[in-house]
């Protein structure tokens, strides 16, 4: 079976459909190992994304490129713009989560107000009167309350109201 002789060429129509694909072989190998690399260097990227830390126990691949963003977000974390950028994002934070509070609390307080109407037997528009709230949330919370306990399920009245377009 000399590379030249007759019996290749004879064959060769039987054999060359089940063996061509061999010819790609090293091709797929490659490609199966590029998806690999990557798989476990995206994954090392996600980690590292999370805890900007390259130490992270997470991080398996530590890919050339990762290690250059580390250094680069290294020196972002010790210049003086990111303390300002950092002090003006936990400001935010707290003023927002401030702000959610107030608003929660304001909430709880009128559903709190509405279940008392309700308790006296004050009519869904007296209530929403004498509490100057509009009538449909006024009668979403007198609803809510034929399920809901307002003393330890106002968060759940809360969720329904807020669901609930009006």
């Amino acid at each position: 079976f000399a590379p030249n002789s007759g019996y290749i060429a004879r064959y060769a129509p039987f054999i060359w459909p089940s063996v061509r694909w061999m010819l790609y072989l090293p091709q797929i190998v490659t490609h199966i190992c590029q998806k690999a690399i990557f798989k476990h260097a995206l994954v090392s990227l996600l980690q590292y994304m999370r805890r900007t830390d390259i130490n992270n126990p997470d991080i398996t691949v530590k890919d050339p490129r990762l290690l250059a963003l580390d250094k680069i977000v290294t020196q972002v974390k010790q210049s003086e713009e990111w303390e300002a950028v950092s002090m003006d994002l936990i400001d935010y934070g707290i003023s927002k989560g401030i702000t959610q509070g107030i608003d929660q609390g304001e909430i709880k307080n009128l559903i709190s107000l509405i279940s008392k109407k309700k308790a006296k037997n004050y009519t869904v528009s007296e209530a929403a009167d004498m509490l100057e709230a509009e009538v449909p949330l006024v009668q979403q919370v007198y609803d809510a309350l034929e399920h809901y306990d307002v003393k330890t399920q106002w968060k759940d009245i809360m969720a329904l109201i807020r669901q609930t377009p009006s």
